[in-house]
């Protein structure tokens, strides 16, 4: 549709792209300036040192996927303290700590260099870290059957999973603000090819009794450790499924072993985590769309699953979910905008879904296909769209409780309504079909936001003109927070 026939959407554009540029060029907020006084009498006291990131507005929904060094240089801690996140999630690797196996009756050895430094990092910034295991040492992979092959990314051998257990609890000892501790990623995976490549990708899905195993030796041990710590389910893809043969003919499988999660339960290992955890990418929303809309429907049905076999009120999160900002050899569409949007609408969908983390893939562009755009920021730590969505979604939506849907499907319209932490009413709106449609919604006022944070004006009184408690909203594809008297 032609936009020069539609001035509105012409102007929403403008609006939405330099009130975006102008929030990215915006320097963190810095004290005022204090005149020269003469000094006052010097006293030295001891207090408890609290690290706090007083950038954020507290705990809440919203982090970021961050890999290697988190030096300010690497990640740039002025853009991460201006997204207000407030979750990362960061590979630790077993082997890299403990490459040499364990002498009998000597404590283990580790090399902690490379973690202390970015360990303190995200505490000074006030992040809540969850700490993906990966990477098993060689000594302790189980092998392939022509002994060829080592699984880093899969199964332990069993006499091994008491010191995995002890490398976790040192470890949760050592970092005692690092309460968040996820079991291998995507470990649902059932590729032996992918597995056996020089990536050595995940390879637990046809294990799933040898999962449980391992948590019932690590759990315990973590919790001695650290009793707040909380022991993350490994975040499981559930989809792009593999062919049940696998279980006959393992080495043609490839995909992703949908009895897992089944066989982890069936096994006695639902009672040795403490929060579920999935991914999500919207390339597969067609399975889940007849369960909610998006990523809403793959939470009902996980939710609904683990409920059957007595563990429905685990708490459930998202360590992964994705989308490009530029098109992709299997995608053209992609752009900045629809990144954008596309985080304002799952960071909405994730809280109205009950989720308690939603994490974003990834803090910066990576430098291999088809990923080289999935980050908030370039590799040049340059802040795309995408990051003042997500940050605008973190001042929004942090500290909101949700309510309900507003049920507008039959306009052309998703929306939901929350309460913000001050008590107002919050609803968030974006066009289904592309179109642009005109809602009422129960309010006596309200103050309209574009997804970049840009301001949209206060929308007006009811289309009967009256003041009845109701006012009208123009939505169109661009996400809007609309906030209530």
């Amino acid at each position: 549709m032609n936009t020069l026939h539609h001035p509105h959407r012409l102007i929403r554009t403008l609006l939405l792209v330099l009130g975006c540029a102008a929030l990215a060029a915006l320097p963190l907020a810095q004290p005022a300036d204090v005149a020269a006084q003469e000094p006052d009498p010097t006293f030295t006291v001891s207090v408890p040192m609290v690290m706090a990131n007083l950038e954020n507005v507290g705990t809440h929904l919203l982090g970021t996927q961050m890999y290697g060094s988190l030096a300010d240089s690497a990640i740039s801690h002025s853009l991460v303290r201006e997204s207000r996140m407030s979750w990362i999630r960061w590979e630790i690797g077993w082997r890299s700590r403990q490459p040499q196996k364990p002498v009998p009756g000597e404590d283990p050895v580790y090399n902690w260099a490379s973690t202390d430094a970015s360990a303190e990092a995200a505490r000074h910034l006030g992040l809540n870290v969850i700490a993906t295991i990966v990477s098993n040492p060689e000594w302790a992979s189980m092998r392939s059957a022509d002994g060829e092959h080592w699984y880093s990314n899969g199964p332990i051998k069993p006499e091994h999973y008491a010191d995995f257990a002890r490398f976790i609890a040192d470890m949760a000892s050592r970092y005692p603000w690092i309460t968040h501790y996820e079991l291998y990623n995507e470990p649902d995976n059932a590729g032996m090819a992918q597995a056996e490549s020089p990536k050595a990708g995940p390879y637990w899905g046809l294990y799933g009794k040898e999962y449980a195993d391992m948590l019932k030796v690590v759990y315990p041990a973590l919790k001695e450790a650290n009793p707040r710590a909380q022991l993350v389910f490994g975040g499981i893809a559930y989809d792009m499924f593999a062919d049940d043969a696998c279980v006959n003919t393992p080495e043609t499988c490839s995909g992703f072993y949908k009895p897992f999660l089944d066989d982890v339960l069936a096994n006695g290992g639902g009672d040795y985590f403490d929060v579920f955890n999935f991914h999500y990418y919207p390339e597969y929303a067609d399975i889940w769309e007849v369960e909610g809309h998006d990523i809403i429907g793959k939470v009902n049905v996980l939710r609904r699953k683990l409920a059957e076999r007595g563990y429905g009120d685990k708490p459930i999160i998202c360590t992964e979910v994705g989308a490009s900002s530029e098109p992709k050899p299997y995608d053209p569409t992609p752009t900045p905008i629809t990144q954008a949007r596309y985080i304002t609408m799952t960071a909405t969908r994730s809280l109205a879904a009950g989720m308690d983390v939603m994490i974003w893939w990834t803090w910066k562009n990576l430098s291999t296909a088809p990923f080289e755009h999935y980050g908030l920021v370039t590799q040049e730590l340059q802040p795309k769209l995408g990051l003042q969505a997500f940050r605008t979604a973190t001042l929004k939506l942090g500290g909101a409780t949700y309510v309900g849907s507003l049920g507008l499907e039959s306009q052309g319209v998703e929306g939901y309504e929350f309460r913000t932490r001050a008590g107002k009413p919050l609803f968030v709106l974006w066009s289904l079909d592309g179109g642009t449609h005109t809602v009422t919604l129960p309010s006596n006022h309200g103050n309209v936001t574009g997804m970049c944070g840009e301001s949209l004006g206060p929308a007006a009184d009811g289309p009967d003109g009256l003041a009845d408690g109701k006012i009208s909203v123009s939505v169109d594809q661009d996400p809007v927070f609309v906030e209530g008297a």
